[in-house]
């Protein structure tokens, strides 16, 4: 599942510093590009959170799957941790889950 292989990945970004998600962003290959991507899709076919509304038009951009333009979008967003950690955190936690239950 792409959700539990990007997990680490994902909790970088989330969680990291600017310096950090600006590296993994640089060197992302397909695979994470496309699970940010099902993480913007899931999130906008959810009610999204209040504090996640001033973002609604990068996370359509996001969910696309594109990954010359995820990658472009993502670049401009690297310095915002916010949107980082309100797109992913609830996605790693349920991965996180999923990872225990399938040991």
């Amino acid at each position: 599942m792409r959700l539990e292989r990007n997990l680490n990945n994902l909790e970088t970004l989330a969680k990291g510093t600017l310096n950090e998600r600006k590296r993994l962003l640089e060197s992302a290959d397909t695979d994470l590009l496309l699970c940010l991507s099902d993480c913007a899709y899931n999130l906008l076919n959810e009610n999204i959170p209040k504090k996640m509304n001033k973002y609604k038009k990068q996370l359509k951009l996001l969910q696309k799957q594109q990954p010359k333009r995820v990658r472009s979008v993502l670049k401009k967003l690297v310095r915002d941790k916010k949107f980082f950690q309100g797109l992913l955190l609830g996605f790693i936690e349920y991965g996180k889950v999923l990872f225990v239950q399938s040991q």
